[in-house]
Order: structure tokens, then C-alpha cells, then sequence
């Protein structure tokens, strides 16, 4: 391990080194410390642009069939739904779900993330027809996936 010689005044000298040189280091540190806090500067307004355009792309992608691929990335609109139990309805939810056939789904609570799988499932196999129960309360969720392209 390296013991760091003690400082001179407030620059700390390694063993081996000069001044010059710790100065210099402390000068590459500092450029490169501006350079970063602009990066970053950058970055966030990058993401802000991307957050603004975001909603157009997806209707742009939905349009276009949820899919589009376009200088070796693929554009995915993904629609998540999420089903739950409103709060103070859950007798009057746990009977529908009883009647419904989703009965198992029911212990001292129903679990939000199992309720949502099951009703997406359904929705896949096209089993709801409009037979859901009302008082559940549903919420979907569209975002845009960005991947390679093959």
C-alpha cells in the first residue's frame, strides 16, 4: 500500500510525484467533474423530450399494429390491466367472485396481483363476454418496449 507523503499546503503529493503533477491531476478532475454535471444536465432534458413523445409514439405504434420495427429497434406497445377490490366493497366483491366461479381466489383477502392474473387470462381465452363482475375495479396501463431488432 501507498502512504500518501503529508500534505503541503492543501495539495496532498504522492511519493514519486511533484507538485506538477498533482496539480495536474486535480485539473484533469475538475474538467472531467464539469464534464459530467453537463452530461447530466443533458441527460435530463433528454428524458424529459422522451417523457413528452412518449404518448405520441405508442398511438404512432398502436396505429401502425403495436409493433414497429425501424433502424434495427423494435417498438412494442405493451397494455397491462390490473384488477383489484375496491375498499369498502369487499363483501359485495367476494360474493361476485363467488358466483363468478373465482371463489378460490378468496382468502381473508383477495391478492391484487393473482385477481389481475386471472382476469388477464381470461381476457386472453376471451372468457369474460361481459360476465365480469361489476364492482371489481379495473385499471390499464400502456407503455412503449424498446429492444434490439434481429
Amino acid at each position: 500500500m501507498i502512504e500518501p507523503k503529508p500534505r503541503t499546503g492543501n495539495l496532498l503529493v504522492l511519493p514519486g510525484g511533484s507538485k506538477g503533477a498533482a496539480l495536474q491531476t486535480v485539473s484533469e478532475y475538475l474538467a472531467l467533474l464539469a464534464q459530467a454535471e453537463v452530461l447530466e444536465i443533458s441527460l435530463k432534458a433528454m428524458k424529459c423530450k422522451l417523457e413528452l413523445m412518449a404518448p405520441d409514439v405508442e398511438a404512432a405504434v398502436v396505429r401502425a399494429g403495436g409493433e414497429v420495427a425501424l433502424g434495427g429497434k423494435v417498438l412494442r406497445v405493451i397494455r397491462t390491466v390490473y384488477a383489484s377490490v375496491p375498499a369498502g366493497r369487499e363483501a359485495e366483491a367476494f360474493d361476485q367472485l363467488r358466483a363468478f366461479g373465482w371463489g378460490d381466489l378468496i382468502k381473508e383477502t383477495v391478492n391484487a396481483s393473482s385477481l389481475s392474473a386471472r382476469y388477464r387470462k381470461a381476457l386472453a381465452d376471451r372468457l369474460l363476454m361481459g360476465a365480469l363482475p361489476d364492482v371489481l375495479q379495473i385499471n390499464e396501463k400502456q407503455s412503449l418496449s424498446v429492444r434490439q431488432g434481429t
